[in-house]
């Protein structure tokens, strides 16, 4: 019975640690060569995770090149050519002129002319871009100028025969002297573009390498 209660009191204690706490466990440690878990510094181990993740947010940044818009387009350095320029705006100013002379008193459609000179109004909104020289003006107004040369061809082919035929034809020289133009203005600056883009990505591809 006495056996029994001693055991009962004995408590129960982990191998290598006695009752003095945490300081004694570590000195029995080191007596049996075990060594005690190292500590780690959470700020210092936190500080070098968020500058891993800054330097990374910083290389994928530099990675997400934008597209050029227009204005970086504008300001490429090319030798454009002003008299394609000015070809292109007489030729534009002619064809405006012409569109309503055409369908007001050339030759309407009906006496005393009709609402079909209104096709002329997009070419208004495309002379003063067309007159500073602006890229971006003259690519668009060029995919619009064919809408005048298609028009130009129906009217010859469809039209009964008279002055509209005429008319028609001259529509079709004006607008693809528009086109000529415009597209030998713009070639240099687009070929500069091409050959800008290209050194960016070479020089891209480089540092990333």
């Amino acid at each position: 019975m006495n056996e029994a209660k001693k055991s009962d009191r004995a408590p129960d204690r982990v191998p290598g640690q006695t009752s003095d706490g945490p300081s004694t466990s570590r000195q029995a440690a080191g007596q049996t060569g075990m060594q005690p878990p190292e500590q780690v510094d959470a700020p210092a181990s936190l500080g070098a995770v968020s500058g891993h993740s800054e330097r990374s947010g910083q290389s994928d940044r530099s990675d997400q090149r934008p597209l050029a818009d227009v204005e970086a387009f504008e300001s490429l350095p090319a030798s454009l050519n002003p008299l394609w320029q000015k070809t292109a705006l007489v030729s534009l100013v002619a064809l405006f002129l012409w569109c309503i002379a055409w369908e007001i008193w050339l030759a309407p459609l009906k006496p005393g002319g009709t609402f079909m000179f209104l096709k002329a109004l997009p070419l208004a909104f495309a002379i003063r871009g067309v007159a500073k020289g602006s890229l971006y003006t003259l690519q668009w107004s060029s995919m619009l100028i064919l809408l005048y040369f298609m028009e130009g061809v129906v009217r010859v082919a469809s039209d009964p025969p008279g002055p509209s035929i005429l008319m028609a034809w001259i529509e079709i020289v004006l607008s693809s002297v528009f086109f000529v133009a415009a597209l030998a203005y713009l070639r240099p600056a687009k070929k500069a573009y091409k050959q800008k883009h290209k050194s960016k990505k070479h020089k891209a591809e480089t540092q990333g390498g």
